[in-house]
């Protein structure tokens, strides 16, 4: 608290400094010093040492040292941002008093001493000292100069002369380790400006001369000759708006910039802005109309920090044209439309482009994040797609194109609400970079020829975005990076058809549980992207056919014009993603019901009446499984907050729709090591998950390892549970791996998973690994990299823009859950040793054999309404390998 008095205002030391300066002038005079030294409390405590310690080489020890982490923690408390930069920021000051108050308490016991005072009145000057040091300025005080602490004269002199050249050359190197410990810690806390800008041109200058390489993926890829005897035939909603831009002679990107934490801790908006002044140089066509704001640093000469202003970029200058009140959240619905109506009011133009740039979260989660002024009416503190609909109908403004440079806004429910308002919508499926778009080559193009097709500029966006993405990566192709282009114009009939199928889904599952068991599948199967809440619809289609084979859901005819259908609308795609990834999602939360409140009121708001149906009833059979879901603390059962049935989308009605209780203890058979899971037939139906689970036998209990993929299956696709004593490290460190959905690419099948760790010892983050793609010529033996890391439990809700990436310095222990004899959760704490990273890339994954230890461990399964089964464990002894 006293800390916090202190820091909350610098006006806050003004009366302790007065306080004892004067102690200090009274008592330098008392000694025979001149008291003007008093007017620095630093200063005259080092006139104190030239008496006090012979050796003044103490008190410069001791200022040096507590600069170092004042320097350290001033900045990280004044100028970092988050929960990381605030506590490492009141860690270093907390240092610093502690080394410069040990000087002090020794300083002052030792004044005390030379007034002839006892042991008690040295014990209180040096913890109360404002009072008793006054007291040793009376004029009864009396005082004398103390013993000499110099090394005994029975040393020579060279050889004191060498021991205080060596004390010194050890402090030197003492300081400067502490300087770079304490910098380095800073700077990966929140990294100066300087050096941000540093890095921004130096990113910059690797992909300035990028260009397209042609690479796509085109409706005739996808179609084949489907294409063309069918896609002319296929409906569209309307003509296009703009069907001939031959004769355009100007265009007007209007951007919509949320700098939020992309741009304040990495400088991600000023980087795509350069790319946006490298596109307009030596053209009048092209100009983009930027607001830019909702970040507390700017790395763009012309944009200043903690500002919100509107700009225009053109001919390779950004210029201001309005400043705004700062205090305006940009996460505001009516400022968009602000920002809109002005744009359209101010520049005329040919060709209108309409771009959102931020952080994005799909249907449910909506775009953009203030980080200034928090909109605090949603859970997000974003603009909310039903909002965002509301505007563009208010604005009444038609565009060329719409693209969100965001994460995981091209899903066909945004595609069907950007319909009225443009003819071609281009977004991400999946999680973008924190890079964002590459926006030089291809608006080079436009500047350069206004009249260029929009499908033609667009696949030079789509393939260059490749390219600039590989060129970043530096080590290989990002292959779960995603881009597409929709023609809005295609988009409604599919999505009618699409609709057909929710309902004729949503009767299928209220009639037969067999049905819902074949959609859970499908779901479960498909490409889900990285909020679990949205899945690749063509990818979930192409799966729902498979598993529905009596076509008790759809036949296979209606589902393949759909496929279809939605294929005609995908323009172009991009060719570096994974397999199962086709240009569109569909929202659908499989993973987590606790999820589907947000996209009910979408669809509600939108009058997606027919999906809405479909995912109430499907969701509301779900929440009654798990109505009563109760966890033990301390031998007390606790319910757990997953009682959905008081939500209002849950529908009664489906209490008895469920006829296999949840299994624990399924008995397994063994053969030559190897275990079976005894489960009946109607069970195996209705499972859609497997992993192994293990347990380490350790003092403090047993040590939870995770789980992974099952290493064997039978003839029939089902899990047969065996251990070779392998698991899994990095860089020799045994960690916790939790196995995630694997995905197929072209180079064979990538298996994911994540880690718990503590980074920096204070904040608690998950690690994402990926291994190196499985096929043929690999085996199944092969090694792993940490993609990145998210936050965990972050009380401020961040969308991410891509994972983050640990810097050079930091430190990394990885986190366990341990439990006792009877399942109980005893604690979670670090095991193993330290990692200091140099690189990502030098942290290196790989299966390693364990130590001698004792092991527990079976097989959980998943069944298709989220409800968890477990066999009973096997125990067994590994011996060193």
């Amino acid at each position: 608290m006293l800390i916090t008095y202190f820091l909350s205002k610098p006006v806050n030391w003004i009366i302790p400094w007065i306080i004892q300066a004067f102690i200090y002038y009274r008592l330098l005079r008392k000694i025979g010093q001149d008291g003007k030294y008093a007017l620095i409390p630093f200063v005259a405590e080092g006139r104190f040492s030239r008496i006090y310690f012979k050796n003044r080489s103490y008190y410069f020890h001791s200022l040096i040292e507590t600069a170092i982490f004042l320097m350290g923690g001033f900045y990280l408390r004044y100028y970092g941002r988050g929960m990381m930069s605030a506590l490492f920021g009141i860690i270093f000051i907390i240092f610093a008093l502690i080394i410069y108050g040990i000087f002090l308490i020794i300083l002052y016991w030792k004044i005390a001493k030379s007034f002839h005072k006892k042991f008690f009145y040295c014990l209180f000057t040096s913890l109360i000292p404002f009072v008793f040091l006054f007291l040793l300025t009376r004029k009864k005080e009396t005082f004398y100069e103390g013993p000499s602490y110099k090394i005994s004269r029975l040393v020579s002199k060279p050889m004191r002369v060498a021991y205080y050249v060596l004390c010194e050359v050890i402090f030197i190197g003492e300081a400067l380790a502490l300087l770079f410990a304490v910098g380095t810690m800073s700077i990966i806390s929140y990294m100066p400006g300087p050096l941000v800008k540093l890095l921004i041109q130096d990113k910059h200058e690797t992909i300035a001369d990028i260009r397209g390489n042609g690479l796509i993926i085109d409706r005739e890829n996808s179609m084949g000759d489907e294409y063309a005897k069918l896609a002319s035939n296929y409906e569209t909603s309307r003509d296009k708006y703009f069907p001939d831009h031959s004769k355009d002679e100007s265009v007007v990107v209007i951007e919509y910039i949320i700098g939020s934490n992309l741009e304040d801790n990495s400088g991600l908006a000023s980087f795509n802005i350069l790319q946006m002044l490298d596109a307009t140089k030596g053209s009048s066509a092209l100009k983009f109309v930027i607001e830019a704001g909702g970040s507390r640093r700017w790395f763009t000469d012309g944009i200043k920090n903690s500002s919100l202003g509107r700009y225009e970029i053109a001919d390779g200058k950004l210029t201001e044209v309005k400043s705004l009140d700062n205090t305006v959240s940009m996460s505001d619905p009516d400022h968009l439309y602000e920002f809109l109506k002005w744009a359209k009011d101010n520049y005329k133009a040919d060709r209108y482009m309409l771009i959102f740039w931020d952080h994005g979260g799909g249907l449910g989660s909506g775009y953009g994040q203030d980080d200034i002024n928090k909109r605090e009416d949603n859970i997000n503190g974003t603009i909310l797609p039903n909002e965002i609909e509301e505007v563009l109908k208010k604005l009444d403004m038609k565009f060329d194109l719409i693209g969100f440079d965001a994460c995981l806004m091209q899903n066909v429910e945004v595609a069907k609400i950007m319909e009225p308002y443009a003819d071609y919508f281009l977004a991400s499926e999946e999680t973008e970079t924190g890079d964002g778009w590459f926006y030089t080559s291809a608006f080079k193009l436009l500047a350069n020829n206004p009249g260029i097709a929009t499908e033609d500029f667009s696949k030079e966006m789509i393939s260059s975005f490749d390219v600039y993405n590989t060129a970043l990566n530096k080590k290989e192709k990002k292959t779960d990076t995603t881009l597409s282009l929709i023609d809005l114009t295609r988009i409604n009939p599919a999505f009618e058809l699409l609709s057909e199928l929710y309902e004729k889904q949503d009767a299928a599952i209220r009639n037969a549980q067999a049905d819902y068991v074949d959609i859970a599948s499908a779901a479960k199967l498909a490409y889900s992207f990285t909020n679990d809440e949205q899945i690749d619809l063509i990818n979930y289609l192409q799966l729902l056919d498979d598993s529905d084979y009596d076509d008790s859901i759809a036949s296979s005819e209606n589902i393949t014009n759909i496929i279809n259908y939605l294929k005609a609308a995908i323009v172009y795609r991009n060719t570096v993603s994974n397999e199962g990834v086709n240009g569109i999602a569909v929202t659908f939360p499989y993973k987590d019901v606790s999820s589907y409140g947000q996209e009910h009121v979408q669809y509600k708001a939108l009058s997606m009446d027919r999906a809405m149906n479909f995912y109430d009833d499907y969701f509301s059979i779900i929440a009654y499984q798990h109505k009563d879901d109760k966890f033990e603390l301390f031998g007390i059962e606790i319910p757990v907050n997953t009682d959905f049935t008081q939500e209002e989308w849950y529908v009664e009605g489906f209490e008895e729709y469920v006829d296999v209780p949840a299994i624990i203890d399924i008995p397994l058979s063994e053969k030559d090591g190897i275990y079976e899971p005894q489960i009946p037939d109607n069970v195996w139906k209705i499972i859609t998950d497997s992993k192994e689970v293990f347990y380490q036998k350790c003092d403090e209990g047993w040590r939870y390892l995770g789980k992974d993929v099952p290493g064997m299956i039978d003839v029939n696709d089902r899990p047969l549970l065996s251990t070779d004593g392998f698991w899994v490290y990095i860089n020799n460190h045994l960690i916790c791996y939790e196995a995630s959905d694997a995905v197929t690419s072209e180079d064979g099948v990538v298996y994911k998973g994540t880690t718990k760790a503590l980074l920096n010892d204070s904040v608690e983050i998950i690690l994402d690994i990926r291994w190196k793609p499985v096929n043929d010529e690999t085996g199944q033996y092969v090694t792993g990299e940490v993609a990145g890391y998210r936050l965990a439990g972050n009380d401020s809700f961040h969308l991410e823009k891509g994972d983050h990436e640990l810097k050079p310095g930091e430190r990394i222990r990885f986190l366990f859950d341990y439990y006792d004899e009877d399942g109980k959760l005893i604690k979670t704490e670090p095991y193993g040793g330290t990692i200091i990273v140099t690189s990502m890339s030098n942290l290196r994954v790989r299966d390693r054999h364990l130590d001698e230890c004792d092991l527990k461990y079976g097989i959980v399964l998943s069944d298709a309404y989220q409800r968890t089964f477990a066999t009973e464990m096997i125990e067994s002894h590994i011996t060193k390998y």
